[in-house]
């Protein structure tokens, strides 16, 4: 199980701190069941702090600390559980 420091959690999204150097966000965001959004650089490393002039693409990988966007859900309906995976808005093994 990959493992991230929760930022925030809002009602449709929640957002994490996590390394990318082997998996990406979206990665990430799909083996917890939703999907990734929004992927940013830290504007100070491990301080869940969003660099909004820095975006970067949920399959980018190789840095040390990153803030992943993740759904809430998968698509318009619940997360995903083991072993599925949200792809594209829906639930896939």
């Amino acid at each position: 199980m990959m493992v991230g420091y929760e930022c925030v959690a809002a009602s449709t999204y929640c957002s994490f701190k996590v390394p990318t150097t082997v998996h990406s966000c979206r990665d990430w965001c799909q083996a917890n069941g939703g999907d990734c959004i929004d992927v940013y650089d830290n504007t100070v490393d491990f301080s869940c702090t969003e660099d909004s002039t820095d975006p970067r693409n949920c399959t980018d990988k190789g840095e040390t600390s990153v803030v992943c966007k993740c759904s809430r859900g998968c698509g318009t309906g619940p997360s995903c559980v083991a072993p599925f995976k949200c792809v594209a808005g829906h639930c896939q093994q």
